[in-house]
């Protein structure tokens, strides 16, 4: 993804989930589901105020542009739901990693913010820094990751 957004998962998962991982070979089919529920959280994100890390503040008056939402409405991420769908348009797995995120070049002026022009951090991917998953999130995640996994490992 060259432009736009794009968040990683690795295998810093609980020490048990590591070890039932590890008798596992072929790992890519735990971290699509992995992404998949990243993705799940962060498109119902963008309607559910629930489950984004920060509140999003609204828009001054002064930032809306002709045919966009009102000021004052928390939903200005959702005009055309381009941002939204684009979420996990492609995602990269190895045996190691997995990646998600969207190609939307404004992605992470929202995500983040972007002072040149005023516009505030609308976090919708669910972490609270760059390197750390939100809690509910992480938990969500875990538990895709252990269902998976107790579906493919060898008995």
């Amino acid at each position: 993804m060259s432009a736009g957004l794009s968040v990683q998962i690795r295998d810093t998962i609980t020490p048990g989930m590591a070890k039932l991982a590890a008798k596992i070979s072929d790992r890519r089919p735990i971290l699509e589901a992995m992404l998949v529920e990243i993705d799940r959280i962060t498109v119902l994100a963008f309607t559910n105020e629930m489950l984004r890390v920060a509140s999003w503040d609204s828009l001054k008056r002064d930032q809306q542009k002709p045919g966009r939402k009102k000021a004052g409405d928390e939903s200005v991420l959702f005009l055309h739901g381009h941002l939204n769908q684009s979420i996990g348009s492609n995602h990269v797995v190895t045996n190691d990693e997995g990646r998600t995120g969207t190609d939307a070049p404004y992605a992470a002026a929202h995500q983040f913010g972007y002072a040149p022009h005023n516009l505030p951090p609308r976090p919708f991917f669910p972490w609270v820094n760059q390197e750390q998953m939100a809690d509910f999130a992480k938990v969500r995640v875990q538990r895709v990751a252990q269902d998976k996994m107790d579906r493919m490992a060898p008995k």
